[in-house]
């Protein structure tokens, strides 16, 4: 369908070039007139178009985008129709697959780099299971590495909802249920996930190809299902000798074949992986792990070094407060204080699940002590309080103290999610 580079559609979106095509659809870099700024269009081919079967799964995917407001989730903006061209128009991500990153490496990726991809890519995978939407097709192809380093997952085409079965997905990385029809939940998504992350440590290598000399099926597809479902899992260190025993074995629960004998959720996943890593002191020459005290220090140290750089604050213990007449504000946009707003005091807001916490929460994603959002007399700032699950500034974990701006995506844990406003 590369005609329609050129053209431009509803008279709105000006077709500049082809990026990229699947089994359904086309998708091509579009500048938007209106919004004066470039977008993905994601074109259905017009022979499936015009079937009504296809027309209705492509709707589909709009409509769980819609739904699903996520800093690591490709957004959706419109759906629509121009003549017989049905399309959706998306958020532009300049950058890399992550199956362009593994392919360009050519080598297994560091445990670092891979819990870069992880820790983002989970909290989106996270908060669509809350959702009861679960993705069914995780894989390096459908995860986008923004140049400013921010991670998206997309492609919701074949994501289901709670107590649906499904028949599509990649076979080199679906889950036996998948396979089998059956029921698909969270547990669907964590096998996919384990896929990609053996793919990102053993060098682009995924465990069942179709080549075993005892695979049955007449086709590819259906020799990589029928390992799927019948073959032990082939050990990831036979491609990566480097690779931590107890993080191959956090990989091999993931990729049980019983979904019941896999990681409950994929938090639990995510945590199971990174406790494995910073057991190892290192992996190769390049990857260092510190233990979590060392990290705590380095924490501290920065944290202190930050505070006596700042004038004029009152410091107690931990907190740097100042008093003003303005009270900036957190507008909750998903999570337990949903289209809420919580001013931040001038002592500042401790976010946690203890009772000691200006903001209490519930959810298992968030720690005790979690983070505190602060003022200065040189603005507002966050600091994460040493948390499991992580606190991320518009997509990006943060590490050091950081300056809020005004419109900042604020996300605390896996699922709780807010907009700063200076006021």
């Amino acid at each position: 369908m590369t005609d329609l580079i050129g053209q431009s559609l509803l008279d709105r979106y000006f077709v500049r070039e082809h990026i990229g095509a699947g089994g359904m659809a086309d998708v091509y870099l579009a500048w938007d007139n209106q919004r004066t700024t470039e977008m993905a269009i994601k074109v259905l081919r017009r022979d499936l178009a015009r079937d009504d079967r296809f027309y209705k799964r492509f709707k589909r995917e709009a409509e769980l985008l819609r739904e699903l407001e996520h800093p690591n989730i490709a957004r959706i903006y419109e759906f629509d129709k121009s003549g017989d061209i049905v399309f959706l128009v998306m958020e532009w991500i300049r950058g890399e697959s992550l199956r362009e990153k593994i392919s360009a490496k050519n080598k297994p990726l560091s445990i670092s780099d891979t819990i870069t991809v992880l820790q983002p890519l989970s909290a989106a995978l996270f908060y669509a299971h809350k959702k009861n939407v679960f993705h069914c097709d995780v894989k390096p192809a459908n995860i986008l590495l923004h140049e400013d380093k921010r991670i998206f997952l997309t492609d919701f085409g074949v994501a289901r909802i709670s107590t649906e079965s499904l028949s599509g997905g990649t076979p080199p990385y679906m889950a036996p249920e998948q396979i089998r029809k059956d029921i698909v939940d969270a547990r669907t998504d964590i096998y996919s996930l384990g896929i990609t992350l053996y793919e990102m440590l053993s060098g682009g290598y995924v465990p069942y190809r179709g080549e075993s000399h005892s695979s049955q099926g007449s086709t590819l597809k259906e020799r990589i299902k029928w390992e799927h479902l019948h073959l032990p899992l082939p050990p990831l260190h036979t491609f990566n000798k480097k690779i931590p025993s107890a993080l191959e074995g956090v990989i091999e629960k993931s990729l049980q074949k019983d979904p019941a004998h896999r990681y409950s959720d994929v938090m639990e996943f995510t945590q199971a992986f990174k406790r494995a890593a910073h057991n190892k002191a290192s992996i190769g020459r390049d990857t260092i792990f510190t233990t979590q005290a060392e990290e705590s220090t380095q924490y501290v140290q920065k944290t202190t070094q930050y505070v006596e750089k700042t004038k004029n604050t009152l410091i107690q213990g931990w907190k740097t407060f100042v008093s003003s007449t303005k009270n900036p504000k957190l507008y909750c946009r998903q999570g337990e204080y949903n289209n809420g707003s919580i001013e931040i005091p001038y002592e500042g807001l401790r976010m946690g699940r203890s009772s000691r916490n200006g903001l209490v929460f519930r959810s298992k994603s968030v720690s005790r002590m979690h983070a505190v959002v602060y003022k200065t007399e040189e603005g507002v700032f966050v600091r994460d309080e040493n948390s499991s699950a992580g606190t991320y500034l518009n997509g990006n974990r943060i590490m050091d103290v950081t300056r809020l701006e005004h419109g900042d995506i604020l996300q605390i844990g896996y699922d709780q999610v807010f907009e700063y406003r200076k006021r």
